[in-house]
Order: structure tokens, then sequence, then C-alpha cells
């Protein structure tokens, strides 16, 4: 990497694991960042510093055009973010450029069965509920056809209007009743059918092309009984499953999205598919099944990442950690990750599980 300057980390939730030099707290407003994030950011850069960000921009993405002023800021322009954060304006896009993707519209349906509700400027899917359990009507909003089929996640390089698919990953359930579609983690690169294959690339390059997109983006797609490509949401901006494909970068994936947005091309990261890893990797999310008041004296089990720190307070279904590993094909991954999960929830203890203040910090993944 070119800077060779301390890495500061400026996160929502810190937690005890995460590795860099310096490591700051942001207070994050429902799962976003406020205007917080201007001083802390200015009271630390210097001249020629580097800022990749990832998400928490979704609601104000005019923080990023003002983060401008500290650091240069990497990746794509709040307009793009924009764009992105809104499912009827990146919908409308989709269908003039003839990539398919569901309905998706801003008044609510008179039948609702068979449809999503989705909040703009949210990230992570939390906020995604089937349309018959919502009541809210506001502008904040958007309904969207549910897709039939298996959900799956792209990651591409994108510059100068092209686009290289790093890789493909299967998207794991969320197996929560309250939140049916919140990003659970998944299996990858696995290996797609051609025309599948082919679909993913036309889209990423379309896409980037129109879009001027810049470094890594993901999109997230459904594919249908009939192997057709529909594409749900695009993420302009550095996403989890980065780390799914550690074999098929040069170097690594920070590496190739800070080279590729300070040169504008995104040829020459990638390794070729003679010389790329066997197997998967994969994550997975830990939900809390009850308010947690701590977790002094846990064992966590290897392949746990995202740990909280042990005084911090976790409310029922909010992210309590990540299990990952690396395996042989998608089958083990599936089953070594619920073994995993399996062993973290055998750490809770009685004395750990207790009613809390509702106002208490939770700890939570981001996607």
């Amino acid at each position: 990497m070119r800077c060779q300057r301390p890495v500061v980390a400026i996160d929502g939730f810190l937690d005890a694991d995460l590795n860099a030099d310096e490591m700051i707290r942001a207070n994050l407003e429902d799962d976003q960042f406020s205007l917080e994030i201007l001083e802390i950011v200015c009271q630390r850069s210097q001249p020629g510093d580097l800022l990749a960000y990832g998400s928490g921009f979704e609601s104000h993405p005019e923080l990023l055009d003002r983060l401008q002023s500290c650091a240069r800021v990497l990746g794509n322009s709040p307009d793009t973010v924009r764009l992105c954060a809104d499912p009827v304006q990146l919908s409308n896009r989709l269908e003039k450029l003839g990539i398919s993707g569901p309905e998706t519209r801003s008044q609510r349906p008179s039948a609702l069965e068979g449809w999503l509700v989705k909040q703009k400027g949210q990230a992570g899917g939390c906020h995604v509920q089937p349309a018959s359990r919502f009541q809210d009507t506001s502008n904040s909003f958007c309904w969207q056809r549910q897709c039939t089929g298996k959900p799956y996640s792209a990651l591409f390089l994108a510059a100068g209007g092209a686009a290289h698919v790093v890789g493909i990953s299967q998207l794991l359930p969320s197996g929560r009743t309250d939140a049916p579609y919140a990003w659970s983690g998944a299996i990858g690169p696995i290996r797609a059918l051609p025309e599948v294959f082919e679909q993913v690339q036309w889209a990423a390059q379309t896409l980037a092309s129109d879009l001027d997109l810049l470094g890594l983006c993901g999109i997230d797609f459904i594919v249908d009984s009939k192997k057709e490509v529909q594409l749900v949401d695009l993420n302009p901006r550095l996403v989890a499953t980065c780390e799914l494909y550690t074999d098929r970068f040069a170097s690594d994936y920070m590496s190739a999205h800070i080279e590729t947005c300070l040169t504008g091309n995104p040829d020459g990261h990638l390794v070729p598919a003679s010389e790329r890893g066997e197997g998967v990797r994969g994550m997975q999310v830990v939900y809390a099944p009850c308010p947690i008041a701590g977790m002094t004296n846990w064992k966590w089990p290897d392949g746990a990442a995202d740990l909280p720190d042990a005084k911090t307070s976790i409310d029922a279904g909010q992210p309590l950690c990540t299990v990952r590993g690396h395996y042989r094909d998608a089958d083990e991954a599936r089953t070594s990750l619920q073994d995993l999960s399996h062993q973290v929830l055998a750490c809770l203890q009685p004395d750990a599980i207790h009613p809390f203040s509702p106002g208490s910090p939770a700890h939570e993944v981001a996607h």
C-alpha cells in the first residue's frame, strides 16, 4: 500500500479485536454516522491522508463531501451513494439500463401479499420486512416485489467505466422471524453457472460505465428458477464479503481498493484463475437470543471475531459476534459455521442473562 502512515479505524462499535494503530469510536444514529465524524476526522487527519469508507453514510451521503476538506475520500461520490440508498431511484435506473430487478414503488400497493417494505437510506437488511407486517406509510419507506429464488452477492472492482468481478458468494439466511432479511453472512467464492456469471459481469460492467463506479463495490441479487438474475441492491463501497476473496487479490482487498481509487485503473489487482486458492471461506453473524449484560470470562472459540468488549450490553436480536473460517466446500462451511455458532451461544451463563435498560449501548456488526 502507498500509505505508510498509521492506520486509524473510526467505528461505531470498536470491537475488541479491531486491528488498527489507533481506534476511535464514533456515535451512530440509527446505524448511520452523524456530524460528529467530521470533527473526529478533521482533528486527526494530516495533509495527504486517505479515507476509505464502508456503510454508515447511506442516510447522510453529503458527509462524504464535507469530509473531503479533511482527507482524500476514496470511492464513489455522494450522489452515487444517495442513488443506491433509495430503492425506487435505483430500480428506475436499472430499468433504464435494461438490468432486471424486482418492481419497486414509492406508493403502497393495494394488495400486500408478495411485497416487501424497505426504508430508504439504510443498510444491513434489518429494515426490510414483509409488507403485510408493516403499518408505517411515511415517505422514508418504499415497497418492492418479493423475488423467488436463491440470494447471492457479487464483489467487483471498478474504474474508468470497466468492472472486474472478483467473485460470487451465496448469502446465508438470517434465521430470525423479526428480521428475516437481516445481513447474516455468506459463503464464497462459489462456482456460479456460466450463464449466471455472464449476467452478473454484464450488470456490473453496465453499472460501472453508467455510474462511473470506483473501487470495490457489491451487488446483491436473486437467481430464479430460470437461472435469470434479478438485481436487488448495489452497494457502491467496501462491503463485508471482501474478506471472502483473500486468494483472488494480488496483494489484499484494501490495497486493491486504494490503488484503484488513486490511479483510476482496476487492472492488475486480481490473480489469474489458474493461480487461485482452493476451497471457500465463510462468515456468519451470531445474534443474541436474549439480552446479555456482559461477557466477562467468556471463552470465545477459534473462528469467532468482531468480538464485543467484555462490558458491553447487548439487546436480544442484536449481533453478538461473527464466526468465520476456510473450508473445503460450501457444505462443510455451512456445517462448521453452525457448529461455531452453537459454541458461541454455549458461552451464555445465567448470570450474564438478565434485563437491562433499553438505552444501554448495543453491539452490532455492520454490512
